[in-house]
């Protein structure tokens, strides 16, 4: 109804719109619109497609100049400056077999009873000589008051 309004209004004026022609043209912008947003959204596609080729390219390239660092940081063989002449290898000899005696029984291991003891008393007297026995309470070593982590250098032993 407005449409039929607005025409009659400007028929009267003496201004020839053609409606149709308009609504041609505004057809015809959306679709170019249309068509450039297919455009762009295919350009942005093969972007990020080209893009995603271009890091597993990176990664190609890296994982092969990683490859020819190791190689490189190998250590090739020199050729020496003479050619040395063959040695033979000493000649082998063979034992012959022993024969096992049947019922053989060999003797028991000896063990000295006198070195754990002796053993015992050495570590005991290391024990002791850090002990100061003029002392009341006697210290094995020393508390250093100069470690910044105040740590024990030895053990307190109190009476």
């Amino acid at each position: 109804m407005a449409e039929i309004n607005a025409d009659a209004s400007l028929q009267e004026l003496g201004v020839g719109l053609n409606l149709s022609k308009i609504e041609n043209a505004i057809e015809n912008a959306e679709a170019t619109a249309q068509g450039n947003q297919e455009v762009m959204r295919a350009n942005m596609q093969s972007a990020i497609r080209q893009a995603e080729q271009n890091i597993k390219q990176i990664t190609l390239e890296r994982k092969y100049a990683d490859v020819n660092t190791r190689a490189n940081m190998m250590l090739f063989p020199e050729r020496l400056s003479y050619d040395p002449a063959p040695e033979m290898p000493p000649e082998r000899e063979f034992v012959d077999r022993m024969e096992a005696i049947p019922g053989f029984v060999p003797p028991a291991q000896q063990q000295s009873t006198w070195a754990p003891l002796i053993s015992g008393i050495a570590s005991a007297a290391t024990s002791l000589h850090g002990v100061d026995f003029q002392r009341k309470h006697f210290k094995l070593w020393h508390v250093s008051s100069t470690d910044p982590l105040h740590e024990v250098r030895g053990f307190v032993h109190n009476n």
